[in-house]
Protein backbone atom coordinates (compact mmCIF):
# COMPACT_ATOMS: atom_id res chain seq x y z
CA UNK A 1 0.00 0.00 0.00
CA UNK A 2 1.13 3.57 -0.65
CA UNK A 3 -0.02 4.85 2.74
CA UNK A 4 0.40 1.96 5.21
CA UNK A 5 0.81 4.11 8.31
CA UNK A 6 -2.19 6.35 7.68
CA UNK A 7 -5.76 5.84 8.75
CA UNK A 8 -6.70 5.49 5.10
CA UNK A 9 -4.06 2.82 4.57
CA UNK A 10 -5.30 0.91 7.62
CA UNK A 11 -8.88 1.17 6.35
CA UNK A 12 -7.82 -0.20 2.96
CA UNK A 13 -6.03 -3.12 4.58
CA UNK A 14 -9.08 -3.82 6.78
CA UNK A 15 -11.32 -3.77 3.71
CA UNK A 16 -9.06 -6.24 1.91
CA UNK A 17 -9.10 -8.63 4.86
CA UNK A 18 -12.87 -8.39 5.20
CA UNK A 19 -13.49 -9.11 1.52
CA UNK A 20 -10.92 -11.86 1.10
CA UNK A 21 -12.80 -15.03 0.15
CA UNK A 22 -15.82 -13.07 -1.10
CA UNK A 23 -14.32 -11.41 -4.18
CA UNK A 24 -12.44 -12.49 -7.30
CA UNK A 25 -10.10 -9.52 -6.90
CA UNK A 26 -9.81 -6.23 -5.05
CA UNK A 27 -7.74 -3.55 -6.80
CA UNK A 28 -6.99 -0.04 -5.55
CA UNK A 29 -6.49 2.36 -8.45
CA UNK A 30 -5.97 5.98 -9.38
CA UNK A 31 -4.31 8.41 -6.98
CA UNK A 32 -4.79 6.04 -4.03
CA UNK A 33 -2.43 3.55 -5.73
CA UNK A 34 0.42 6.04 -6.17
CA UNK A 35 3.21 7.19 -3.88
CA UNK A 36 1.36 10.51 -3.40
CA UNK A 37 -2.13 9.40 -2.29
CA UNK A 38 -5.05 11.84 -2.25
CA UNK A 39 -5.46 14.19 0.71
CA UNK A 40 -7.93 13.51 3.51
CA UNK A 41 -11.54 13.85 2.45
CA UNK A 42 -10.93 12.81 -1.15
CA UNK A 43 -12.36 9.53 -2.40
CA UNK A 44 -10.09 6.51 -2.74
CA UNK A 45 -11.17 4.20 -5.52
CA UNK A 46 -11.19 0.41 -5.49
CA UNK A 47 -12.35 -2.02 -8.15
CA UNK A 48 -14.29 -4.87 -6.55
CA UNK A 49 -14.26 -7.71 -9.07
CA UNK A 50 -16.76 -10.48 -8.36
CA UNK A 51 -17.19 -13.89 -9.86
CA UNK A 52 -20.13 -13.85 -12.26
CA UNK A 53 -22.64 -15.36 -9.84
CA UNK A 54 -21.23 -14.16 -6.54
CA UNK A 55 -23.79 -12.48 -4.21
CA UNK A 56 -23.55 -8.82 -3.30
CA UNK A 57 -24.87 -9.05 0.24
CA UNK A 58 -21.61 -10.21 1.92
CA UNK A 59 -19.90 -7.02 0.71
CA UNK A 60 -22.19 -4.51 2.35
CA UNK A 61 -20.82 -4.13 5.87
CA UNK A 62 -17.17 -3.99 4.81
CA UNK A 63 -17.84 -1.46 2.04
CA UNK A 64 -19.87 0.78 4.36
CA UNK A 65 -17.07 0.73 6.92
CA UNK A 66 -14.53 1.53 4.22
CA UNK A 67 -16.52 4.56 3.13
CA UNK A 68 -16.97 5.85 6.67
CA UNK A 69 -13.32 5.29 7.61
CA UNK A 70 -11.59 6.68 4.52
CA UNK A 71 -14.11 7.48 1.77
CA UNK A 72 -13.22 4.27 -0.06
CA UNK A 73 -15.45 4.27 -3.14
CA UNK A 74 -16.08 0.84 -4.75
CA UNK A 75 -16.53 0.17 -8.46
CA UNK A 76 -18.27 -3.21 -8.38
CA UNK A 77 -17.98 -5.30 -11.54
CA UNK A 78 -18.17 -8.96 -12.47
CA UNK A 79 -15.22 -10.78 -14.00
CA UNK A 80 -17.17 -11.79 -17.11
CA UNK A 81 -18.02 -8.15 -17.86
CA UNK A 82 -14.47 -6.91 -18.04
CA UNK A 83 -13.81 -7.39 -21.78
CA UNK A 84 -16.88 -5.30 -22.65
CA UNK A 85 -16.10 -2.71 -19.98
CA UNK A 86 -12.78 -2.15 -21.74
CA UNK A 87 -14.88 -0.58 -24.52
CA UNK A 88 -17.68 1.03 -22.51
CA UNK A 89 -15.37 2.44 -19.78
CA UNK A 90 -12.18 2.70 -21.78
CA UNK A 91 -10.71 5.67 -19.89
CA UNK A 92 -11.37 4.12 -16.47
CA UNK A 93 -9.88 0.78 -17.51
CA UNK A 94 -6.77 2.50 -18.87
CA UNK A 95 -6.45 4.50 -15.65
CA UNK A 96 -6.70 1.28 -13.65
CA UNK A 97 -4.09 -0.38 -15.88
CA UNK A 98 -1.71 2.58 -15.49
CA UNK A 99 -2.09 3.10 -11.71
CA UNK A 100 -3.20 0.19 -9.58
CA UNK A 101 -2.25 -2.22 -6.83
CA UNK A 102 -3.82 -5.62 -6.34
CA UNK A 103 -4.90 -6.22 -2.74
CA UNK A 104 -6.80 -9.50 -3.16
CA UNK A 105 -6.59 -12.14 -5.90
CA UNK A 106 -4.80 -12.00 -9.23
CA UNK A 107 -4.70 -8.94 -11.49
CA UNK A 108 -7.87 -9.11 -13.64
CA UNK A 109 -6.93 -6.01 -15.69
CA UNK A 110 -3.50 -7.00 -16.99
CA UNK A 111 -4.78 -9.01 -19.95
CA UNK A 112 -7.50 -6.57 -21.01
CA UNK A 113 -6.95 -4.77 -24.29
CA UNK A 114 -8.30 -1.24 -24.61
CA UNK A 115 -8.59 -0.35 -28.28
CA UNK A 116 -7.58 3.16 -29.23
CA UNK A 117 -10.87 3.90 -31.04
CA UNK A 118 -13.15 3.41 -28.01
CA UNK A 119 -10.58 5.15 -25.83
CA UNK A 120 -10.56 8.21 -28.10
CA UNK A 121 -14.36 8.34 -28.22
CA UNK A 122 -14.82 7.95 -24.46
CA UNK A 123 -12.13 10.54 -23.82
CA UNK A 124 -13.80 13.05 -26.12
CA UNK A 125 -17.15 12.45 -24.42
CA UNK A 126 -15.66 13.14 -20.99
CA UNK A 127 -13.82 16.27 -22.12
CA UNK A 128 -16.89 17.68 -23.86
CA UNK A 129 -19.03 16.93 -20.82
CA UNK A 130 -16.61 18.98 -18.69
CA UNK A 131 -16.85 21.82 -21.21
CA UNK A 132 -20.64 21.92 -21.16
CA UNK A 133 -20.95 21.72 -17.38
CA UNK A 134 -18.37 24.43 -16.80
CA UNK A 135 -20.08 26.81 -19.24
CA UNK A 136 -23.31 26.47 -17.32
CA UNK A 137 -21.61 26.91 -13.96
CA UNK A 138 -19.67 29.98 -15.05
CA UNK A 139 -22.89 31.49 -16.39
CA UNK A 140 -25.24 30.85 -13.45
CA UNK A 141 -23.41 29.49 -10.38
CA UNK A 142 -21.98 31.34 -7.41
CA UNK A 143 -18.32 31.32 -6.41
CA UNK A 144 -18.58 28.35 -4.04
CA UNK A 145 -20.26 26.19 -6.70
CA UNK A 146 -17.60 27.18 -9.21
CA UNK A 147 -14.87 26.19 -6.74
CA UNK A 148 -16.52 22.81 -6.24
CA UNK A 149 -16.72 22.29 -10.00
CA UNK A 150 -13.05 23.23 -10.37
CA UNK A 151 -12.17 20.64 -7.73
CA UNK A 152 -14.17 17.88 -9.46
CA UNK A 153 -12.93 18.56 -13.00
CA UNK A 154 -9.32 19.16 -11.99
CA UNK A 155 -9.36 15.88 -10.05
CA UNK A 156 -10.23 14.01 -13.27
CA UNK A 157 -8.15 16.13 -15.61
CA UNK A 158 -4.72 14.65 -14.94
CA UNK A 159 -5.92 11.21 -16.04
CA UNK A 160 -7.63 12.61 -19.12
CA UNK A 161 -4.68 14.75 -20.22
CA UNK A 162 -2.37 11.76 -19.89
CA UNK A 163 -4.73 9.79 -22.12
CA UNK A 164 -4.89 12.64 -24.65
CA UNK A 165 -1.15 12.14 -25.04
CA UNK A 166 -1.67 8.40 -25.43
CA UNK A 167 -4.37 8.56 -28.10
CA UNK A 168 -2.30 11.18 -29.95
CA UNK A 169 0.40 8.56 -30.35
CA UNK A 170 2.76 9.41 -27.50
CA UNK A 171 3.50 7.72 -24.22
CA UNK A 172 1.09 8.61 -21.44
CA UNK A 173 3.11 10.66 -18.91
CA UNK A 174 3.02 9.74 -15.23
CA UNK A 175 2.89 12.26 -12.41
CA UNK A 176 1.32 15.71 -12.28
CA UNK A 177 4.46 17.59 -13.35
CA UNK A 178 5.11 15.38 -16.37
CA UNK A 179 1.45 15.52 -17.37
CA UNK A 180 1.40 19.32 -17.11
CA UNK A 181 4.54 19.64 -19.25
CA UNK A 182 3.34 17.25 -21.94
CA UNK A 183 -0.19 18.66 -22.05
CA UNK A 184 0.99 22.27 -22.08
CA UNK A 185 3.20 21.56 -25.08
CA UNK A 186 0.50 19.70 -27.00
CA UNK A 187 -2.35 22.06 -26.09
CA UNK A 188 -0.37 25.32 -26.30
CA UNK A 189 -1.30 26.53 -22.82
CA UNK A 190 1.15 27.79 -20.14
CA UNK A 191 2.63 24.89 -18.20
CA UNK A 192 2.68 26.77 -14.88
CA UNK A 193 -0.99 27.76 -15.21
CA UNK A 194 -2.00 24.20 -16.10
CA UNK A 195 0.05 22.81 -13.20
CA UNK A 196 -1.83 25.16 -10.85
CA UNK A 197 -5.13 23.72 -12.09
CA UNK A 198 -3.94 20.14 -11.58
CA UNK A 199 -2.67 21.06 -8.10
CA UNK A 200 -5.95 22.65 -7.02
CA UNK A 201 -7.60 19.45 -5.63
CA UNK A 202 -4.69 18.96 -3.22
CA UNK A 203 -4.22 22.58 -2.13
CA UNK A 204 -7.61 24.19 -2.83
CA UNK A 205 -5.93 27.57 -3.15
CA UNK A 206 -5.65 30.06 -5.98
CA UNK A 207 -7.77 32.44 -8.03
CA UNK A 208 -10.75 30.25 -8.93
CA UNK A 209 -11.83 32.47 -11.83
CA UNK A 210 -8.34 32.45 -13.31
CA UNK A 211 -7.96 28.71 -12.84
CA UNK A 212 -11.32 28.12 -14.50
CA UNK A 213 -10.18 30.22 -17.44
CA UNK A 214 -7.06 28.09 -17.83
CA UNK A 215 -9.13 24.94 -17.43
CA UNK A 216 -11.58 25.96 -20.13
CA UNK A 217 -8.77 26.87 -22.53
CA UNK A 218 -7.11 23.50 -21.92
CA UNK A 219 -10.40 21.66 -22.44
CA UNK A 220 -11.08 23.53 -25.69
CA UNK A 221 -7.68 22.57 -27.07
CA UNK A 222 -7.88 18.98 -25.79
CA UNK A 223 -11.27 18.46 -27.45
CA UNK A 224 -9.91 19.86 -30.71
CA UNK A 225 -6.87 17.55 -30.58
CA UNK A 226 -8.89 14.42 -29.81
CA UNK A 227 -11.60 15.26 -32.34
CA UNK A 228 -9.00 15.86 -35.07
CA UNK A 229 -7.53 12.40 -34.53
CA UNK A 230 -10.83 10.87 -35.59
CA UNK A 231 -11.44 13.14 -38.57
CA UNK A 232 -7.87 13.00 -39.84
CA UNK A 233 -7.53 9.24 -39.52
CA UNK A 234 -4.84 9.61 -36.89
CA UNK A 235 -3.76 7.08 -34.28
CA UNK A 236 -7.28 6.73 -32.86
Amino acid sequence: MSEPSSGAGAAMIALAESLRGHVHALVVYGAAATDTPPPAGVERHVAVVLDDRAPLEPLGRALRQGWLAARIEPWIVRAGELPRLADAFATRIRDIQRRHRVLVGDDPFAALRVERGPLRLRLEQELRNHQIRLRRLRAVADASAQARALFVVASALAVELALVEEVAGGAAPDGAEAIARAAAARLDVPAAALAAVLDYPARRTGDVAGLLGTLEAALDRAVAVVDALDRDGGPA
